[in-house]
């Protein structure tokens, strides 16, 4: 599923996304950085991020669901790139991205919500 967020953002991709609880990765074989959190406390399942694109004023993700680790023989690995699951997290991620835009800090204290009541939409 790719998340596209146009509105400019306080910081950067990698900031934003280790913020959400995700840790960086990076594959020698493609030279490719991406990011993962996992689900429970296993290695897998885990949502996968791709940084497509990110300017001053867009930013593009892929998000997909790695349900387990492809093996050798295999050329991919069991993915889902939709569904129920990703989609709440594509929400939680847009809900950061507009935690960390320039305006959205401003707002929180104009209503004199705390991190938690906004994040949550409470």
């Amino acid at each position: 599923m790719d998340i596209v967020y146009e509105k400019p953002l306080a910081k950067n991709a990698a900031s934003i996304l280790r913020d959400a609880g995700y840790i960086a990765l990076f594959d020698r074989l493609s030279g490719k950085q991406s990011f993962a959190h996992k689900i429970r406390g296993d290695r897998y399942p885990r949502f996968h991020v791709y940084v497509l694109e990110e300017t001053e004023s867009r930013l593009k993700l892929n998000l997909h669901l790695d349900n387990k680790e492809h093996g050798w023989s295999e050329r991919r690995h069991d993915s889902t790139y939709d569904g129920e699951e990703v989609s709440a997290e594509a929400s939680r991620l847009m809900r950061w991205l507009a935690h960390h835009t320039g305006q959205a800090a401003s707002a929180e204290k104009s209503e004199k919500k705390n991190f938690w009541q906004n994040f949550f939409g409470n």
